[in-house]
């Protein structure tokens, strides 16, 4: 898909993925998960109303991949390395309400209402990237 992105933008186009970020999903599955996790955890399940679980972690872990239908889970070291082999460069890591284009800002809107479980949950789980062609 990032190979297809780079062909048909033009040169100088910027490219914005979010996606989940793997490294952060890991961190569920240890024995004591830090406060921002356990802040996330609370909130994801709140917000969609699933049902307590002995083994929350690995409960949202696995509902993150299997609802959403990923195939795929990247961390950023290997986003980074998918961006530059698709022959991106200037290849940026952002906090996924930080955005660096008008065009972006308008497109996210689950960073919009800070503090409300959904932009708490996209802020913990969420990694963006923009890279150039």
């Amino acid at each position: 898909m990032l190979k297809e992105c780079y062909l048909v933008l033009a040169p100088g186009g910027k490219l914005r993925i979010v996606s989940p970020n793997l490294a952060k999903f890991v961190q569920l599955l240890r024995q004591n998960p830090d406060a921002d996790a356990k802040r996330f955890m609370e909130a994801k399940m709140r917000f969609h109303g699933w049902p307590e679980s002995p083994v929350t972690g690995a409960y949202i872990f696995n509902r993150q991949v299997r609802d959403w239908g990923h195939q795929f889970l990247y961390d950023p070291a290997t986003l980074r390395k998918s961006f530059e082999l698709a022959g991106f460069r200037q290849i940026t890591e952002y906090r996924v309400d930080e955005k660096t284009d008008p065009v972006f800002r308008q497109v996210e809107i689950r960073t919009r209402n800070e503090g409300s479980d959904l932009w708490l949950i996209n802020s913990w789980e969420s990694m963006a990237f923009e890279a150039v062609r």
